[in-house]
């Protein structure tokens, strides 16, 4: 019990300094199903499964526990998921969200991963860029 609790400390202690401190003051609920956060969640999971090295699977979204949005001179859109390891291998061509929605649930007792996603497009280019990504 002690080791995990300081385990569970010493996660924490490693957070940004902008998790401990951003409060949800200024985020607001988003619908999960509108069309621009489920444009930041396919790009944050793009990005997840992109730098993960340490797995051969991709993995997809088990479920949003929570999706908000930040308005102020910029949108932000912060994401918390479950993510799932899927059979689908990373082999070839890397694979978009789209395809990865496809992909069927890896069967085991496999870590689900809850993640926070920080995205936000650039606002000259518009692309997105994931400027938070922890997960535990």
């Amino acid at each position: 019990m002690g080791r995990s609790l300081l385990g569970l400390l010493g996660a924490v202690l490693m957070l940004p300094p902008v998790l401990l401190t951003e409060t949800d003051e200024h985020l607001y609920q988003a619908p999960i199903n509108h069309p621009y956060v489920q444009k930041a969640l396919a790009f944050a999971v793009e990005k997840y499964n992109l730098d993960r090295e340490d797995s051969s699977n991709y993995f997809n979204v088990m479920r949003v526990l929570k999706a908000q949005w930040k308005v102020s001179f910029r949108v932000e859109y912060h994401l918390k998921v479950e993510l799932v390891k899927t059979t689908c291998e990373k082999v070839g061509e890397i694979k978009k969200y789209n395809k990865i929605k496809k992909c069927n649930v890896l069967q085991g007792n496999h870590k689900r991963p809850i993640c926070y996603f920080r995205v936000v497009p650039d606002c000259v280019s518009f692309e997105m860029n994931v400027e938070i990504a922890v997960c535990v």
